[in-house]
């Protein structure tokens, strides 16, 4: 009886266990959905208004050979970046290393310079392969000077604007017990995509001129 006893309880015990980890793993879904939803919804809405932004650029792209090979990688890039920088401030945040409050210290510091450093090495990357790409493919070219500058300064300008934001907003989800991986990635991509595409608009067309 005694074993008998036992088996059953074990048994019991086993049932709810996983009970609870089948309710848990279902409300972390749930969360992530009523969480990103709305986002995603919001970034959508974003991405047609950067479209938008390129597709006045129609007589900036033909006065300016190479800047149709130029804008997809520009555009990834800075995405990368940024959600890099949004992704380790928020790893930091869970793990403690950062305080809940955001204050300016040595380790935001290093992220900033690194993100900054980052955007300016691949711009000047980026800026030389659509040179040569486009001259591969037998597409007309601006030069790779022109090309360079194009990307730097719509990359850096677009920076300048989306390093505040970025810390703004992991900080500010993380404080509203939001997971910044769900809120800061998709809204960072969309506010990226279109202010880069109206900085490279504005370069683009200063070149035209």
């Amino acid at each position: 009886m005694t074993k008998s006893r036992k088996k059953k309880s074990k048994s019991k015990k086993t049932i709810e266990h996983r009970h609870r980890r089948k309710k848990r793993k279902f409300n972390i879904t749930f969360e992530i959905l009523i969480q990103s939803l709305p986002i995603l919804l919001v970034t959508s809405i974003g991405e047609v208004i950067a479209g938008s932004v390129l597709g006045k650029m129609s007589k900036a792209m033909e006065l300016i050979p190479g800047l149709i090979v130029l804008i997809p990688a520009v555009m990834d890039m800075r995405g990368n970046i940024g959600t890099a920088l949004a992704s380790r401030v928020s790893t930091m945040l869970h793990l403690g290393i950062l305080g809940k409050h955001f204050s300016f210290n040595r380790i935001i510091g290093h992220n900033i310079g690194a993100s900054f450093s980052l955007t300016a090495a691949v711009a000047l990357l980026i800026g030389i392969l659509a040179h040569f790409i486009s001259r591969l493919f037998g597409l007309a070219s601006i030069g790779p000077v022109h090309l360079l500058l194009i990307a730097l300064a719509s990359s850096i300008g677009a920076t300048l604007f989306l390093q505040p934001f970025t810390l703004l907003l992991t900080f500010l989800s993380f404080n509203k017990s939001l997971d910044p991986d769900n809120i800061v990635a998709p809204l960072l991509g969309m506010f990226g995509d279109v202010t880069w595409s109206s900085d490279i608009s504005s370069t683009g067309n200063c070149k035209v001129w």
